[in-house]
């Protein structure tokens, strides 16, 4: 029996959110000002920035080219004011707090002509229309955390709109989003629930998609409600790992494998997967699936998904709403 069916289906709308997102924005930011931009810089928090990393690691392993999109995740007064940075200021809620502070930076530093809009409403997008800037109005009710297809393609277009990427690297996505649910084993996701019950999961992976141990660790602690932690090959083994001689913890290591990696990766994967069973640590090698790095990071993006869907499940948990945050909120306010 699923504990939110509801949220089981928002997982499944992964694939379809590129190819939907794509026409919502082409219809809403047709064009951007003519300005040169040199860099791009997204303000923004939890799921609204989320997918930054994925984009920037993704295109550059396509165009050979590294982007440096800056993802920029707190108030305002730290941010690099830059007449030729390209700012975009996702809010999913549209009422994040540290989000509007950023964007009151922008519009104070005279950069309103720098700005272009991701939210589903609320006070953010209140402040775009007054301000008449550049707005790409996300479908609401769903969590931040599942809108990733729509901020992906919504970053690639306007991307592609001030000529940092051409066309094709949207295809490239869209054409992977079309395979990401074959691509996806509930089966096996259903297991390795099951393995990790009443376990901290420790996920590592390799440097250059790094992003999605850090996106599993943050899945596990927003849709299962527990503890985990992140890191990735080469360094941990310089480190991290000797953290774990004392057992002080019920630690399950998840790596998340691809053959997209340098060999020694690989073989330090292998060498470190027995260290750690010696000292009676449990391990799972998660084989990424794909016939290129986009479809493998797209699908164990879902993968992971429903392993912390069906880990909530475990602990008669539902996966969707975080009273925690929302109560920290609250106090926050008072």
């Amino acid at each position: 029996m699923t504990i939110n069916k509801k949220y089981f289906n928002d997982i499944s709308s992964f694939p379809k959110q590129f190819n939907d997102g794509l026409k919502i924005i082409k219809s809403q930011i047709p064009a951007l000002s003519q300005k040169a931009f040199t860099q791009v810089t997204v303000c923004g928090m939890g799921g609204s920035s989320l997918y930054v990393e994925v984009v920037n690691q993704l295109v550059a392993n396509i165009t050979g080219k590294t982007l440096a999109i800056k993802a920029h995740r707190t108030y305002g007064n730290t941010l690099q004011i830059d007449s030729k940075t390209l700012y975009i200021v996702a809010s999913y809620s549209g009422n994040t707090e540290e989000t509007i502070d950023s964007f009151n930076t922008l519009i104070n530093s005279g950069l309103k002509n720098n700005v272009t809009v991701f939210t589903s409403g609320g006070k953010l997008l209140e402040l775009a229309k007054h301000y008449n800037i550049p707005s790409y109005k996300i479908p609401t009710g769903i969590q931040p955390r599942l809108a990733t297809g729509y901020f992906m393609i919504g970053l690639l277009h306007v991307l592609t709109l001030a000529n940092f990427v051409d066309k094709s690297v949207t295809k490239q996505f869209l054409d992977a989003a079309t395979n990401i649910e074959k691509l996806v084993d509930q089966k096996e996701a259903q297991i390795l629930a099951k393995k990790l019950y009443k376990h901290v999961p420790v996920v590592y992976t390799v440097d250059t998609i790094a992003y999605l141990a850090r996106i599993a660790k943050i899945k596990f602690n927003e849709n299962s409600k527990i503890a985990s932690f992140w890191y990735y090959f080469p360094e941990l083994n310089h480190n991290e790992m000797i953290g774990f001689t004392n057992r002080v913890m019920p630690a399950y290591f998840l790596i998340l494998s691809t053959q997209f990696t340098v060999k020694r990766n690989q073989k330090r994967i292998e060498t470190f997967s027995k260290v750690i069973n010696k000292l009676g640590y449990p391990v799972y090698i998660y084989n990424m699936k794909g016939k290129n790095l986009i479809e493998q990071a797209l699908s164990t993006y879902m993968f992971i998904d429903y392993v912390t869907y069906y880990l909530a499940e475990a602990y008669n948990t539902d996966p969707e709403p975080v009273p925690l945050v929302e109560e920290f909120k609250r106090l926050l306010r008072g």
